[in-house]
């Protein structure tokens, strides 16, 4: 990449990596908050934004898919399980080697 020519641009470059990092983070916490959702409570939550019945109607359908199918239900919940019980575990790794220093 080219080095800025003024200040100006240093700025906006600086400013617009900066609403990157911010549009990435959010995405994270969306998808992290969607995952931790059952069908039920996604359909709950649509119902609240848009309305009962209302919108998303592709979305409602499969979650109803996944709601009348017990084979999608225990999945779809084994899956949030697996990711719950993963988050857990990377941050107990995080304590441990935060603990210990790399001499010993």
């Amino acid at each position: 990449m080219e080095a800025p020519k003024t200040e100006a641009h240093a700025k906006a470059r600086k400013d617009w990596q900066d609403r990157l990092e911010a549009k990435a983070e959010n995405v994270l916490k969306r998808q992290s908050a969607r995952a931790s959702r059952s069908p039920q409570q996604q359909i709950n939550l649509l119902d609240k934004r848009l309305g009962k019945g209302k919108g998303a109607q592709r979305e409602r359908a499969r979650l109803q898919v996944m709601l009348d199918t017990p084979k999608f239900a225990s999945k779809a919940e084994e899956r949030r399980n697996k990711r719950q019980k993963k988050g857990k575990k990377n941050v107990k790794k995080e304590k441990d080697s935060s603990s210990s220093t790399p001499f010993e």
